[in-house]
């Protein structure tokens, strides 16, 4: 398959997620998130899904309950056998200039996500 022609769902996990396809950027809680993925999933209309890893810090607030919604959306990936991709923080620098203006906050990041991943990801 060639990267761009592949069907990637981004996100940006949190209590906010930032979700990004090919087409659009959006947001939605935690709770619409691992609904819209279990959905989608069950449907096939994604091959690959990249999450954004989470880095604990000492003054990290939610943290807890991103650590587990981490581990709710891959266990949804992993038993619809699609293909899971990561993405560091620290990697969304490196395509911040093709990221559009007018995407904020958790779509803008899982916007920068999803183009690492076709970008430069492990395929």
């Amino acid at each position: 398959m060639k990267r761009s022609e592949a069907r990637v769902l981004a996100i940006d996990p949190g209590k906010t997620c930032g979700m990004a396809t090919k087409n659009q950027a959006w947001e939605m809680s935690d709770r619409d998130c691992i609904l819209f993925l279990e959905t989608m999933t069950q449907r096939y209309m994604f091959d690959r899904v990249v999450i954004e890893r989470f880095n604990m810090r000492q003054h990290t607030t939610d943290a807890e309950d991103t650590i587990k919604l981490i581990g709710v959306l891959e266990y949804i990936v992993q038993k619809a056998v699609v293909i899971l991709g990561w993405v560091n923080p620290s990697d969304k620098k490196a395509v911040k200039e093709f990221v559009p203006e007018h995407l904020k906050d958790h779509a803008w990041d899982a916007e920068a996500i999803r183009l690492w991943d076709l970008r430069y990801g492990t395929w």
